[in-house]
């Protein structure tokens, strides 16, 4: 619980221990460790010029392939910052284009073998956090906070 301010003179005492327990700072922390060691479990299998922030992007490349402008709307990105991770992406082996056949003047995106031996090897790496987690807090209580997250991110999307 956050503190309340009204031109008070905050205790800081009580402001660092309830920022410990802040949703956002949890949530932050928790992202920043499951990025990190599935980029480290990826790069030890291989991927080693992979970023989490990839799986963004690739996750939202539908299997019969999607265009550069529907995959920004889905990552939330510009066209223009679509069009260079499309191309990086490109580079590194994850994904080819194809001619759209029914606007020739734009391409579909699609994910490649490598792109789907990476997917193989993040949806073992998930496993293992799962089985991580559950270790740690009991796979009720997992369930139980992935209910209440997408619970509330549900309802924040239908806000926006």
């Amino acid at each position: 619980m956050i503190p309340e301010t009204d031109n008070k003179i905050i205790d800081l005492t009580h402001f660092c221990s309830a920022r410990e327990l802040s949703i956002g700072r949890l949530t932050w922390r928790l992202k920043r460790y499951m990025d990190s060691y599935l980029e480290v479990e990826l790069h030890t299998r291989g991927f080693r010029d992979f970023k989490s922030s990839y799986l963004v992007f690739l996750a939202n490349i539908d299997e019969n392939g999607t265009t550069n402008t529907e995959l920004a709307r889905r990552a939330g990105v510009t066209k223009q910052a679509m069009s260079k991770i499309v191309r990086l992406l490109e580079d590194e082996g994850y994904i080819y284009l194809v001619r759209n056949e029914k606007d020739s003047r734009s391409s579909r995106i699609l994910i490649n073998e490598r792109g789907h031996e990476l997917f193989r090897a993040v949806v073992s790496c998930m496993q293992n956090l799962q089985e991580k987690f559950d270790a740690i807090a009991g796979p009720r209580q997992i369930d139980q906070m992935l209910g209440t997250l997408s619970l509330l991110v549900d309802e924040l999307d239908q806000e926006t």
